[in-house]
């Protein structure tokens, strides 16, 4: 059979990805437990109490709600039920709660680089910062006219009145002065373009970080999803032949696994 193309991270006309694989071996496992505990009487469980007998009228076997609706036959009467463990349910939970946390160290693994490079860039922003407000100073500072003593004056070369009249020592002052205005306003625009240039690679190394806390919640959640779907078969088989099955089916739950923080949290990572 022909290995199936792989899909690109740019094909977003490409089908949605298959499902966490469910090995036939781990499903005829989970069978093969859920009956046998089952059978073993696993969980040891007992009934309730009855309750006294209820008043014609009354719903004697509750099977219908508060407000007169029915209930599902194996609902639990109050709404709530508690959680039960056997020793393949708590296995199975810590494997999905271990690769849970595989998924966090290779999480964290893969962004340290980025937030490595994301701490430069913040203290190089902070710098830029400092030097295009120095620069702007010192744009706003040489667009001011030079005033008409400042025009006049005259270095030592060009004490001579004769050969070099006010109105050439004007021009050359004023020639100076857009010179300076020229280099300041260079020197501003150069600085508003690194600063702009360093911004938008922190706004590309947040993006980054929000989009692989997006993959590693998404990968947590499958792992999670295919715990539970594994609970769900092992937990269909045990109560079919548990003695005491529809008890436990609908008075108490099956221990699974549990959804980590960091997988409903923020995009950004945790410290701790």
């Amino acid at each position: 059979m022909a290995r199936p193309r792989e899909r690109s991270p740019h094909d977003w006309a490409a089908p949605p990805g298959a499902p966490v694989h469910y090995p036939l071996t781990a499903h005829l496992a989970d069978i093969y437990h859920g009956r046998r505990d089952g059978h073993k009487g696993i969980p040891q469980v007992s009934l309730p109490p009855q309750p006294p007998d209820e008043p014609d009228g009354e719903d004697p076997d509750g099977l219908h709600a508060g407000n007169g609706e029915p209930r599902p036959r194996h609902a639990a009467p109050n709404g709530d039920s508690e959680p039960v463990g056997t020793p393949h349910l708590l296995k199975l939970r810590a494997l999905a709660n271990d690769q849970m946390s595989q998924e966090r160290v290779s999480w964290l693994a893969d962004i340290a680089p980025v937030r490595h490079e994301l701490a430069g860039l913040s203290a190089q922003v902070t710098a830029l910062t400092g030097e295009l407000e120095a620069a702007r100073e010192k744009r706003e500072k040489a667009a001011q006219m030079p005033g008409d003593e400042d025009l006049k004056e005259r270095r030592t070369a060009e004490q001579d009145s004769q050969t070099r009249p006010d109105r050439l020592i004007r021009d050359r002052r004023m020639n100076e002065h857009r010179r300076r205005h020229s280099e300041a306003e260079q020197a501003w625009l150069s600085a508003t373009t690194r600063l702009a240039q360093a911004e938008g690679a922190v706004q590309a190394r947040n993006r980054q970080l929000v989009r692989r806390a997006a993959v590693a919640r998404a990968r947590a959640h499958r792992i999670y999803e295919h715990a539970w779907h594994r609970v769900a078969t092992y937990w269909q088989q045990l109560v079919r032949v548990h003695p005491l099955g529809p008890h436990l089916n609908s008075g108490l739950r099956p221990v699974g696994p549990e959804l980590p923080e960091w997988a409903r949290g923020p995009d950004t990572p945790a410290d701790e």
